[in-house]
C-alpha cells in the first residue's frame, strides 16, 4: 500500500459525499478505500473532521498502522436492524439502575471518537454504538469514557475489523469489551442493469415508475428478474483486554447471527462499570432476526430506486436530491 497525500484523500471523501444522485453508475456509494498517511501528515485532514455535518462517508485513521479509511456502507437498512438492539437492553436495563447511575451513561452512535493514547494518538474513529460513563463524581465535572463498543462493518475486510478492535481496547484504557459484527455480502454486489445499453436502462426504468410509482413496498415486478442483493452472512466475534499482557483477544467463539439457534452472548454491567450493579443488560436478540429479514428487503429495493434515479428524472424517484448519503 502507497501512501497517498492529504490532497488525494480530500479528494476521494469529497467525492463521494458530493456525489450527484444523476450519476449513471453509483457504486461509488458502496465503495471502500483504505489509503496510507503518514502520521505527520494527517493533521493536515482536520476540515474533514466537521461535527457539525452529517458525517458520510466514515472516515477514520490508525496512526499505528499509518492507515486512513473511507467506508460508506455505514448506516444501511441492516444496520439499523441491529443497532436498536444495544439501545433497547441499555434503556430497559436503565429502570433497573440508580437515577445517579443512569444520569452518567451516555449512548452514541455514529460519533467520531478520539481519545486514542500513545502511539495511537492522532488516530479517530467512528463506531455504530458507544456505551459512555461520564467519570463525574461528588458534583466535579470528569470526562466521557467509552467503555463499551459495537463496531458493524459491511464487507470491511477481515484484517481492518481486527485492527479497530485491537486500536479500541490497547489505545483506549476504560474500553472494556467490543462487539466485532460483520455484514458480508457474497458475491459482492453490483448494478445488475449495468450490462444493458442505457438506452434499455431508459426505457425499463421509465416503465417501472409510471406503472410503479411507490418502491417503498416491494421491488416492482418488471425488475424482479435481477439481482439486487446476494446471499448475507452476519457474524459477531466478542473482544475484551487478556488481564494477563494488557492486549486485545477473542472471547469464545464466532456467532453466526443468521443460524437458526446461535448463541447470544450476555454482558453484565459490571464488565463495563466497575463498583455498581452487576445485572445482565437485557440485549433483545430474537427480536432482531425479524428485523433483519425485513431490512434485508428494505435494502435491495433501495439499491432499485437507486439505479432508476438516474434515467427517471422528474418521473417522481429520488431526482431531488443532490448529494450522496449512505444506503
Amino acid at each position: 500500500m502507497k501512501y497517498s497525500s492529504p490532497d488525494d484523500v480530500r479528494a476521494i471523501t469529497k467525492a463521494i459525499k458530493y456525489l450527484t444522485y444523476d450519476s449513471i453508475d453509483t457504486s461509488i456509494l458502496e465503495s471502500h478505500h483504505t489509503l496510507s498517511i503518514p502520521r505527520s501528515q494527517i493533521d493536515q485532514l482536520d476540515d474533514l473532521l466537521d461535527d457539525d455535518e452529517k458525517q458520510f462517508p466514515w472516515i477514520s485513521y490508525n496512526a499505528v498502522k499509518e492507515k486512513f479509511t473511507i467506508r460508506t456502507l455505514c448506516f444501511t437498512p441492516i444496520h439499523r436492524a441491529i443497532i436498536p438492539t444495544f439501545y433497547h437492553g441499555f434503556y430497559n436495563l436503565e429502570h433497573t439502575l440508580p437515577p445517579s447511575l443512569v444520569r452518567r451513561l451516555l449512548y452514541t452512535s455514529d460519533s467520531m471518537e478520539r481519545a486514542f493514547l500513545g502511539p495511537a494518538r492522532s488516530s479517530f474513529r467512528t463506531a455504530s454504538f458507544v456505551l459512555h460513563l461520564n467519570s463525574e463524581t461528588s458534583g466535579d465535572a470528569g470526562g466521557i469514557e467509552p467503555r463499551f463498543v459495537v463496531e458493524i462493518g459491511y464487507n470491511d475486510p477481515e484484517q481492518e475489523m481486527h485492527e479497530a478492535v485491537r486500536l479500541w481496547l490497547g489505545y483506549i484504557h476504560t474500553v472494556q469489551k467490543v462487539f466485532l459484527i460483520r455484514i458480508a455480502e457474497t458475491p459482492k454486489w453490483r448494478d445488475p442493469t449495468l450490462d444493458l445499453s442505457n438506452e434499455d436502462r431508459r426505457s425499463l426504468f421509465l416503465d417501472t415508475v409510471s406503472s410503479s410509482p411507490d418502491w417503498n413496498a416491494e421491488i416492482p415486478k418488471q425488475l424482479k428478474q435481477y439481482s439486487w442483493i446476494n446471499q448475507i452472512s452476519i457474524w459477531l466475534e466478542v473482544w475484551v483486554r487478556d488481564p494477563l499482557t494488557g492486549k486485545a483477544m477473542q472471547e469464545g467463539e464466532r456467532i453466526d447471527l443468521r443460524s437458526r439457534s446461535p448463541e447470544f452472548p450476555s454482558v453484565r454491567l459490571g464488565e463495563l462499570v466497575y463498583g455498581g450493579p452487576n445485572p445482565a443488560i437485557p440485549l433483545p436478540w430474537y427480536d432482531m432476526n425479524p428485523r433483519l429479514d425485513d431490512m434485508i428487503e428494505e435494502m435491495a429495493c433501495h439499491r432499485c430506486r437507486r439505479a432508476a434515479v438516474p434515467w427517471t428524472i422528474g418521473e417522481g424517484t429520488e431526482s431531488e436530491k443532490s448529494e450522496g448519503e449512505e444506503i
